[in-house]
């Protein structure tokens, strides 16, 4: 009898965290919801445990980013949202930092040449343990946030010209608290 209960117990607990490990692909799936998510909802241990993909929304143009190809050193452009699965993003915690490991192809987002000057565009590359492929997402009210490169902090990723067109680059500039450096995480 105590064997049974014990085994009730660990299923049901199971069963508990399958629901809330699948619940994000599921809200996908369903009606396509892209509703901010909160950022210590996305940066939970349950959440990289899980390796469920998100989608990195920009406050200004409402689109995704996106890696322009599977290639080595791809450019990351925004994009209208799909279910394109370069468009989804896995974050791997780094000491603090989010690796941003795209979603379609096993490659980190990084700068070019991992330079750390403003105006450097965002590519995909093969994963290294370079600082340039570490963001810390600094949160400005819970649910938006700034990506702000490790390899030099006071670059955040941003927009091209602040820019609202799809397929406009993603790059790293000086923090500025602008709108096209803002960004949210989302269901992918």
């Amino acid at each position: 009898m105590r064997n049974r209960v014990i085994r009730a117990a660990v299923s049901a607990a199971v069963a508990a965290a399958l629901v809330v490990a699948v619940s994000p692909a599921a809200a996908h799936a369903e009606a396509g919801d892209r509703a901010p998510l909160p950022i210590s909802t996305v940066l939970s241990p349950s959440k990289a445990l899980a390796a469920v993909p998100v989608a990195v929304r920009n406050k200004k143009s409402s689109k995704y980013l996106q890696a322009s190809s599977t290639a080595n050193n791809a450019a990351v452009r925004q994009q209208n949202g799909s279910s394109s699965s370069l468009q989804g993003w896995i974050l791997v915690n780094d000491s603090g930092y989010a690796t941003l490991q795209n979603y379609g192809v096993v490659r980190n987002m990084g700068t070019s040449g991992a330079s750390t000057a403003s105006n450097t565009s965002a590519v995909i590359v093969n994963p290294s343990g370079s600082f340039d492929q570490d963001w810390l997402v600094s949160s400005i009210d819970g649910t938006f946030f700034y990506l702000k490169n490790r390899k030099n902090t006071s670059m955040c990723l941003g927009i091209d010209g602040a820019s609202t067109a799809a397929g406009a680059r993603a790059a790293i500039y000086t923090c500025a608290n602008a709108i096209n450096q803002t960004w949210s995480f989302t269901n992918f």
